[in-house]
């Protein structure tokens, strides 16, 4: 058992599960931003802050878990494929990774936790599970 897991790749794992999470980030900053740009454009000067808070609060809540989900399961296929060993194991540490460094991210940005983030944490996980497993 204890030889099984230090084949794991750890690097693999890591760079994966880093760069899920700073993707679904990203993508949810790009998406505020372009948000904010329309509401200055639209009013011709300082957009309302409110009306941005709540849509990056709104749009965060629903884009970033369905990036982790879909980029899990991709980031997963990634490790199993350049990995010999052990490949349904190796996704779902990519999955419980991106859950911890996520949970993290939404600690850092004062998000609290919420119950329904518990259904997109066992989504992640089925995610990178069956993007580790091997094709039939």
């Amino acid at each position: 058992m204890k030889g099984e897991f230090s084949k794991l790749p750890l690097g693999r794992i890591l760079i994966a599960a880093v760069v899920i999470v700073l993707v679904s980030t990203l993508a949810v900053t790009l998406v505020v931003t372009g948000y904010a740009f329309y509401l200055a454009f639209q009013v011709r000067g300082a957009p309302n802050q409110a009306r941005i808070g709540q849509f990056a609060q709104w749009i965060s809540s629903i884009l970033t878990p369905i990036l982790e989900i879909l980029l899990t399961f991709f980031g997963a296929r990634w490790v199993r494929r350049e990995s010999q060993t052990i490949k349904l194991s190796s996704g779902l540490f990519v999955g419980i990774l991106v859950v911890l460094l996520g949970i993290l991210v939404q600690h850092v940005f004062g998000d609290a936790f919420q119950p329904i983030n518990i259904l997109w944490i066992g989504l992640i996980l089925v995610a990178g599970w069956l993007g580790g497993k091997p094709k039939a």
